[in-house]
């Protein structure tokens, strides 16, 4: 492939360069060695631990000797989508960008610039013997798209001097991240009965969804195949219409909404096109109720050979109520903000065997909703005869009123932008929530260019941001010479 981005500015140049090296979840070897490498070859100091983290120093500039260090702190791994019809091999092919106009995508794949960008203004920084700043540690994760974030969750802190960090992994240019949430993998397991298959064999499948990944979705089934496809099937209950369900598959990731959903079903000699025409009629209305209009997807029926077995009626329909009811997206707002408080993402539902098993990610900016849900969900799996179970995936970042890296911050912006920067408190987790915990004191904000549909083909960047905001990283830094 030729290169895209214009190599003379060095954020483009290490972006487009890492974006050639395989960095997909729990599959970080070549980018670490990469970082490793190019630290040693301009002589920084660097150390990496079993999880392939990588912390690479860089002296204070003459004049900041006394300050105080600096953490800057990006994962190098990336989620990986990709289209259907994408032969892309994310073990060994390059991410292949796409630049129009100002605006950077990815051909029939993830972008990676969560957390790409983050990964390249380090580089960039680490480059550059003509910056002015205090002593740097430069710390670069692994596993962040996992379920706890496992390279800051296990990455040990005691080598570290800085008392005061700036996340790289925020996505709006005006906004920082001032605190997040907490959260829990909560689980949802089924024992199937099945009998003799009989009747006539029906598939479909939802693809290509389109949809925020959580901000800013109000409607429960939105951008989730998988609560689509349930809607769908309770259309086809309601209507009367028997059936049993042999297959329903969707989803890749808890923290992910689905973007398809396979579900395979047996229903009534007869009733076969009835029910094709009561599915059709549910999608059409998701199809215009959804995002105001916005909402893309495909429906396609396909011909499948019956199965041996089917599942029974009744276990069919308690899957399909239960999926159903299940909260996806917004649990609970703060009607005065109009942030979420609470969210969940229905992630992963499959026949396996003989289980069918739903995997959710559970979000919250304080403790008590993240139990509300989880209780709720006790009570909704009791109903329909779900075993569930919870584990933790990341503790919260706590706001902290008396930020003076954040006044810094806000200072810089409002001199070179003429706004300051807009708190928020996300409603997923983060990786500085690891260090705050681990670090005592620790003073954090998070800071990134506009970037959104992140874990999706949508996934895009805007140029003149990304550079923008480097530029007020380096100011900052520039400021802190105590």
């Amino acid at each position: 492939m030729e290169w895209v981005l214009n190599h003379d500015h060095a954020i483009e140049r290490f972006f487009e360069e890492i974006s050639w090296i395989p960095r997909e979840t729990e599959h970080e070897e070549e980018i670490s060695d990469y970082v490793m490498a190019f630290a040693r070859e301009r002589g920084l100091s660097c150390r990496r631990d079993a999880w392939w983290n990588v912390v690479v120093e860089k002296p204070a500039s003459d004049g900041y000797e006394k300050a105080g260090p600096l953490i800057l702190q990006a994962h190098m791994d990336m989620v990986c989508a990709k289209t259907p019809d994408s032969s892309h091999n994310f073990r060994t092919d390059p991410i292949e960008l796409v630049l129009e106009g100002n605006v950077l995508r990815a051909k029939d794949t993830s972008l990676g610039a969560d957390d790409g960008f983050g990964v390249a203004y380090m580089l960039a920084i680490l480059d550059d013997k003509t910056l002015k700043h205090p002593a740097l540690e430069c710390v670069f994760t692994t596993q962040e798209e996992h379920k706890s974030m496992v390279g800051a969750e296990l990455f040990d802190v005691s080598g570290l001097r800085g008392r005061r960090m700036i996340g790289l992994d925020g996505d709006g240019e005006t906004v920082t991240y001032v605190a997040s949430a907490c959260s829990d993998q909560v689980r949802a397991k089924k024992r199937l009965e099945f009998v003799s298959a009989s009747g006539t064999a029906l598939c479909f499948e939802i693809s290509k969804v389109t949809g925020s990944v959580i901000r800013g979705v109000t409607h429960q089934e939105c951008a989730n195949a998988v609560k689509m496809a349930a809607r769908m099937l309770e259309g086809v209950i309601h209507a009367g219409y028997p059936f049993h369900l042999c297959q329903m598959k969707g989803g890749v990731g808890e923290n992910r909404s689905p973007e398809s959903c396979r579900v395979e079903m047996m229903c009534g000699t007869g009733d076969g096109e009835v029910i094709k025409a009561i599915l059709a009629q549910e999608f059409g209305k998701m199809r215009t109720e959804f995002m105001g209009g916005e909402f893309g997807g495909e429906l396609e029926f396909m011909q499948v050979k019956a199965p041996e077995n089917m599942i029974t009626e009744g276990i069919t329909r308690d899957i399909v109520h239960f999926v159903y009811l299940l909260p996806n997206n917004l649990f609970q707002g703060d009607v005065k903000t109009g942030e979420l408080v609470s969210v969940n993402t229905m992630g992963m539902a499959e026949v396996s065997g003989d289980t069918f098993q739903v995997v959710m990610s559970a979000r919250s900016l304080t403790s008590s909703p993240e139990q509300e849900f989880v209780r709720h969900m006790q009570v909704l799996c009791q109903a329909f005869g779900f075993a569930n179970d919870t584990s933790p995936r990341y503790r919260s970042w706590e706001y902290d009123q008396d930020s003076a890296l954040r006044r810094l911050a806000n200072q810089v912006y409002v001199e070179n932008c003429g706004q300051g920067l807009r708190e928020v408190t996300c409603p997923g987790g983060l990786e500085p929530s690891w260090f705050y915990v681990k670090i005592p004191g620790l003073d954090v904000i998070m800071l990134g260019p506009v970037h959104d549909n992140m874990h999706t083909v949508d996934e895009y960047m805007d140029m003149g941001s990304f550079h923008r905001v480097y530029g007020y990283l380096l100011k900052i830094m520039e400021r802190m010479r105590d």
